[in-house]
């Protein structure tokens, strides 16, 4: 029996070692694997559009497929606008949890009239997880400790 009692106790230590460490593990990510995507001459990726050039970045790679909470992860760190172009150049990185993603990132060009014609990125999915609330229980001893006066 308590022998039993022990291989039992190691086998559940083990299954619970397992299914925390599996809750660290990051998402796998191809630093080197982007999407580009370009238009041919006179023509653009997307509808034409007065909003600002990064709502356009989004608007175009939620078309794409991107999930909410992945274009939620995104910063703009740079944007600048050429005027002799009319080409407005975003560049966007990656950021999860406070902390950037390396080699995660998205380099677009917006034309004057709000159209993509040129768009470079590699973000890396984001999970939406979350955190079990904490349940904290108090013991029995401790119920009957907190009545009793110390002599």
């Amino acid at each position: 029996m308590r022998r039993t009692l022990i291989v039992v106790f190691a086998t559940l230590s083990l299954a619970m070692a397992v299914a925390a460490s599996a809750q660290d593990e990051p998402v796998s990510f191809d630093g080197s694997r982007a999407h580009v995507y370009k238009s041919t001459p006179g023509r653009s990726l997307s509808a034409t559009s007065k909003a600002a050039p990064t709502s356009v970045v989004g608007q175009f790679l939620g078309s794409k497929g991107m999930d909410a909470t992945t274009l939620a992860s995104l910063r703009t760190v740079d944007q600048h606008s050429n005027p002799a172009t009319g080409l407005t150049h975003v560049r966007m990185e990656q950021q999860v949890a406070g902390l950037r993603v390396v080699d995660a990132y998205v380099k677009a060009t917006i034309n004057g009239r709000g159209e993509v014609v040129h768009l470079v990125e590699n973000v890396a999915p984001v999970k939406t997880t979350t955190l079990a609330s904490p349940r904290v229980s108090e013991s029995p001893g401790a119920e009957r400790g907190a009545g009793s006066s110390v002599s």
